[in-house]
């Protein structure tokens, strides 16, 4: 319940345009990367399909049991102690892939629907995965150089 009220916090602030990272910074976070990543993968399996980009529903699915195993993987990292393999994955190979941007290059990564109809849900989907990504990043239990 208290990770909901951060992450729904998070999107508030982040919705009237306030920088959320220094914020969350000063709240005592949950310190585990797993649960935060738990959390991901239940929003991501959750959604709509219609948010994810595809020619037909089938392929949307595909796309997003690819993205839930692609997070289970990086939830495994973690348990096993992995924390440099499981956030360069969940930097490199999710986030690009739950994002949404105008510019053509983020674009052409994201798997999220660019139908214009779509355009709220999508971007609100998009902001509450940012939102849990930069938690579990927060999360992150290495010492900071």
């Amino acid at each position: 319940m208290r990770l909901q009220s951060l992450v729904l916090a998070a999107l508030f602030l982040t919705s009237i345009g306030f920088s959320v990272v220094p914020a969350l910074a000063q709240i005592n976070l949950p310190g585990d990367p797993v649960e935060l990543t738990q959390e991901l993968k239940s929003v991501v399996g959750s959604a709509d399909r219609e948010l994810f980009q595809g020619l037909s529903i089938t392929y949307t699915d595909q796309l997003r049991a690819a993205l839930i195993k692609k997070i289970d993987g990086v939830i495994m990292m973690f348990e096993k102690g992995n924390f440099q393999g499981g956030y360069k994955k969940l930097d490199d190979d999710i986030a690009p892939k739950l994002n949404i941007c105008d510019t053509a290059r983020v674009r052409a990564l994201s798997w999220l629907s660019d139908d214009p109809a779509l355009r709220d849900a999508v971007y609100a989907f998009a902001d509450t995965c940012q939102g849990l990504i930069e938690l579990i990043r927060l999360a992150d239990p290495r010492p900071t150089p």
